[in-house]
């Protein structure tokens, strides 16, 4: 595999929702991690390329967990980190307009498609972890 498909592969699954030991094993989840942090820039510019810009996809976002892979470069690359998460903020405001409208959050599934209405709440629940990444020092 070439270092691109690598790190390509790497950002997806620290991404992908299940980036733990457990569901990686101690020895995998720390290769992989610790490669993302001895090449952060090109980890960062994988993410970027692959979730943000014209290839934003809220469909997947809600089925990505963004935080975790920031979160494990946060300290080796904190202003870039803070760059892609107050970029990524923006992309989920916009999505989130008509969610930020309802009323009653509870009220969503009977006035969307289910499927609809849970991409929502799960943006909406990034969003305030890309929040909580912002404000941490």
């Amino acid at each position: 595999m070439d270092e691109i498909n690598q790190i390509e592969n790497d950002v997806m699954t620290m991404a992908g929702g299940h980036f733990t030991p457990a569901a990686l094993g101690p020895e995998g989840f720390a290769a992989i991690r610790d490669r993302a942090r001895e090449q952060p820039d090109a980890y960062l510019d994988a993410f970027e390329r692959m979730f943000m810009g014209v290839r934003f996809n809220a469909e997947l976002h809600a089925a990505i967990v963004p935080t975790v892979f920031l979160d494990q470069l946060r300290d080796v690359a904190p202003e870039r980190v803070r760059a892609l998460a107050a970029s990524l903020l923006k992309q989920y405001d916009a999505v989130l307009v008509i969610y930020d409208q309802f009323p009653d959050k509870a009220m969503l599934d009977q006035q969307l498609p289910a499927r609809t209405a849970n991409y929502l709440i799960r943006l909406s629940e990034h969003r305030r972890e890309l929040r909580r990444l912002l404000e941490e020092k």
